[in-house]
């Protein structure tokens, strides 16, 4: 028996649904590019090249100050990645880490929240299978489903006094 090891990007995914921006944000989920010839922007990344750039993101976060610098640049390695997300645990972490990036902004503070929730709620889920969700375990620090529940607790202690 082969197991596929992709998901299934094509139709129905596997893959945790991202939580939108709301309509009338002023913000832009990824830069608007003028020039359509986009050839370079498009090469696609192995899984482990995916890791290898949320493991330079840990390592950022944790040893560099927070500041607006380090948010907007993080926001862009997790686009580059996200885009071509072949794995659900990458992708699931990058959802992740792009939430606790965003929960330092005024404007997207509620979606980091929901993002969250929406990550503790995929536990449940019936897709994708377990090995598949366990595939790169030990290459990512994925956080446990009561790591992400205090997350959440301290997101929404700090939001309801905001």
């Amino acid at each position: 028996m082969k197991i596929n090891s992709k998901c299934n990007l094509e139709g129905e995914s596997d893959l945790p649904k991202p939580v939108e921006l709301e309509e009338d944000s002023i913000l832009l989920e990824k830069p608007r590019l003028v020039d359509l010839n986009m050839e370079n922007l498009t090469k696609e990344m192995k899984v482990y090249d995916q890791i290898i750039v949320l493991s330079l993101i840990y390592h950022l976060q944790k040893t560099t100050p927070k500041d607006d610098l380090l948010q907007e640049q993080v926001s862009a390695y997790l686009r580059s990645i996200m885009d071509k997300a072949q794995n659900w645990l990458v992708y699931s972490m990058c959802l992740y880490v792009r939430s606790l990036n965003e929960f330092a902004r005024t404007k997207t503070k509620e979606r980091s929240l929901l993002q969250i929730q929406a990550l503790i709620d995929q536990f449940n889920d019936k897709k994708p299978k377990a090995y598949e969700r366990i595939k790169y375990y030990y290459s990512l620090y994925y956080p446990s489903y009561l790591e992400l529940q205090r997350v959440l607790s301290i997101f929404t202690i700090i939001f309801m006094n905001y």
